[in-house]
């Protein structure tokens, strides 16, 4: 709201006090500098004029009440599919980790095989007794 009140120009009347009065003028006047230093048409003294306000303009209507609802269900699926994708990646690291130790045990089982044949009983190095 307080960026809103930048733009917005009120209403003096005499029905306020002196001091509340005075207070609206600056504001009025620094919403009017604002305008056109920021490129306002001179024309016009602010973009929003106010002359009343009541609690009714501050509360929540009910479509913006479904819209906030809206945008909470979004950020609500947005996390969960977050925390999923998450979980995803976990379980593809581990599974990756598993096949990876898998495939060094299995490499140490051939190399293991490979030297028994190189080393079986009843040859020196590969080489028959007999030789």
């Amino acid at each position: 709201m307080g960026r809103l009140f930048e733009a917005v120009r009120f209403e003096v009347g005499d029905w306020q006090d002196a001091a509340l009065q005075k207070a609206i003028e600056e504001h009025n006047f620094k919403v009017q500098v604002r305008w056109l230093t920021d490129g306002g048409d001179p024309a016009r003294s602010c973009w929003w004029h106010v002359t009343e306000i009541t609690l009714d303009h501050l509360r929540p209507s009910p479509e913006w009440k479904k819209q906030m609802a809206e945008l909470q269900l979004a950020k609500d699926c947005e996390a969960e599919i977050r925390k999923g994708l998450k979980l995803l990646a976990k379980r593809k690291q581990h599974e990756a980790e598993q096949r990876r130790m898998l495939e060094e045990v299995a490499d140490l089982f051939q190399a293991e095989g490979v030297n028994k044949e190189q080393t079986s009983p009843g040859t020196c190095g590969g080489l028959s007794a007999a030789g």
